[in-house]
């Protein structure tokens, strides 16, 4: 997942979110998460729900985010971020 976000490739961008087959993608959106790492911690993963679930990850070394994920058609893909507590 961490891949596909930070790919620089929209297809691949979009594998890895929840949006919409016909939400159009801000060019400057894909050149920001190309330029940046992102690590899922993924020890941290912790399922809330039957088709969600959380995971801590590192963003270019800044202070670690609460990721939210969904599970759609079989993949784990991000909903929302946050600061983690």
């Amino acid at each position: 997942m961490a891949a596909d976000l930070t790919s620089g490739d929209q297809n691949r961008i979009r594998n890895a979110v929840t949006v919409s087959p016909d939400q159009q993608m801000d060019p400057a959106t894909i050149t920001e998460l190309n330029a940046v790492r992102v690590t899922f911690e993924v020890a941290t993963f912790k399922p809330t729900g039957d088709t969600t679930a959380t995971v801590k990850a590192d963003v270019a070394g800044t202070a670690p985010w609460l990721v939210t994920l969904v599970l759609t058609d079989g993949k784990w893909k991000v909903s929302t971020t946050e600061p983690a507590s």
